[in-house]
């Protein structure tokens, strides 16, 4: 998709933004840029599992470990199945090393099934993964800085097993530790399960090299003497054994504070996380903010909960006393197959309905409050249906997820806010989606920060 030019309304010297957020940075254009191609129609609900997890960063360090002859007498062990010659052992393709270890494999003709076995200190166990479209694994058990080994079979429709692939190894390493401030010569920043210390950083300028000047055991580090630097970034990296995590680049100390404008967040798992882009960009503008989002939820009224409908949240609890409103959700109506309905409807349960109503509720409560609506993020899959291009694959509705997108579009030209397209930031991209996300879907913190830079780009244009 070629990159459009942003198109945004001026005077957001003194706006506030209310972020519904379903990804991506644009203008507020209304035309219908995501097209509708249908392919196959192969969907499913998506799993309520996915989004009550934390997500976590992966880095690119990939390991590519042959089993072992011992791994070999363990998998005669632990694989009391009888294998099948018309299944072939799968081919692993892909190994990320990271906050959260990842591979995925070449598809097997005839599988109906995968197995997954992991091997950390104790013996080896199975994990079953259902359907012909599962050929990724996520693995959110594994410990900090502890290898752990992985392999997989193929199983048919008769129960019969493939033999396994050679063993890998994989490691998770520390997350990136989210900096929360930086301030009167201090900095402070969220604490990371499993790190042993941290490694604290400074530059004086954007372009020149990082300089230890510290570690701390604690979330916190006072700066000195001649590396405190009126305009000088700070970072921290967590460290576990021989494991460090990536780093932040982006927090300067000369950052001006505008804490009079308060923000409202509001969406899904995307972002929910203390971590996410939205959180990052106003805690980096030194923003007064609120994040009301919950992982799961949805903007149509068809969530299981109260707790994971936006429309539901919204009547409650209103929009008054912001001065800047983000909405950026989607991706989970489209994962739940919500109806669309028309673009001038008022049922809750279509996704214009509950659009039509958030924001006329949003206009009364608080009528001088700038709002900013970001479309989905390119994902990599509809429940366990794996492929890359989850714009362009139907739902159940028969709808892609570029029709919601479209949706999006309509409603910030109609109730005049603020458009950001999550793709045009070009952080996930149809072709890299297994990099940035840790699961085909969420971001890694590292795409979060991606993101969220490329979002306060679009911030201060306004």
């Amino acid at each position: 998709m070629k990159k459009k030019k942003r198109q945004i309304g001026t005077g957001l010297v003194t706006a506030c933004l209310i972020v519904v957020m379903g990804a991506g940075p644009a203008a507020a254009e209304a035309a219908l840029l995501y097209a509708d191609q249908t392919k196959t129609e192969e969907t499913a609900d998506e799993s309520a599992q996915e989004e009550t997890e934390i997500w976590q960063e992966e880095t690119e360090s990939w390991s590519d470990v042959s089993e072992t002859q011992t791994e070999r007498k363990t998998q005669t062990k632990t694989s009391p199945d009888k294998s099948s010659a018309s299944l072939k052992a799968p081919v692993i393709t892909t190994r990320i090393n990271g906050e959260r270890p990842a591979f995925s494999w070449k598809p097997v003709k005839g599988a109906a099934a995968y197995e997954v076995w992991r091997k950390d200190e104790g013996a080896w166990k199975k994990t079953v993964l259902k359907g012909k479209y599962w050929i990724y694994f996520s693995d959110r058990k594994a410990a900090v800085g502890h290898p752990v080994r992985y392999k997989v079979r193929a199983v048919g429709r008769d129960k019969s097993c493939s033999d396994f692939s050679p063993v890998i190894k994989l490691v998770k390493h520390p997350d990136i530790p989210a900096i929360l401030s930086l301030k009167k010569t201090r900095i402070s920043w969220h604490k990371v399960t499993g790190a042993d210390y941290y490694q604290i950083y400074m530059k004086k300028s954007k372009n020149s090299h990082w300089k230890k000047i510290g570690t701390s055991s604690t979330t916190s580090f006072k700066i000195r003497g001649s590396d405190y630097s009126k305009r000088g970034y700070y970072t921290v990296r967590a460290v576990a054994g021989r494991y460090q995590s990536d780093m932040d680049p982006g927090f300067q100390m000369g950052t001006k504070s505008r804490k009079k404008l308060k923000v409202l967040i509001d969406g899904d798992s995307i972002t929910a996380p203390y971590f996410s882009w939205a959180e990052r960009s106003c805690r980096k503008l030194k923003l007064s903010y609120t994040n009301r989002a919950v992982n799961g939820s949805r903007i149509s009224s068809t969530a299981p909960s109260a707790k994971k409908d936006i429309y539901k949240r919204s009547v409650k609890k209103g929009f008054k006393g912001y001065d800047l409103i983000i909405l950026s959700a989607g991706t989970n109506d489209y994962g739940y197959n919500a109806r669309l309905g028309s673009r001038n409807s008022t049922d809750p349960e279509t996704f214009y309905g509950a659009w039509n109503r958030i924001l006329k509720k949003a206009r009364r409560d608080a009528p001088k409050a700038k709002i900013i609506i970001c479309t989905p993020q390119n994902r990599g899959r509809l429940d366990n249906r794996y492929n890359i291009n989850g714009y362009q694959w139907q739902n159940r509705r028969r709808h892609t997820l570029a029709q919601y997108a479209n949706a999006e579009i309509v409603m910030a030209k109609k109730y005049k806010c603020l458009l950001y397209r999550a793709p045009d930031s070009g952080v996930i991209k149809a072709g890299n989606v297994k990099k940035t996300t840790v699961d085909l879907l969420h971001p890694t913190r590292m795409t979060h920060i991606k993101i969220s830079e490329d979002f306060i780009r679009f911030l201060e244009t306004l």
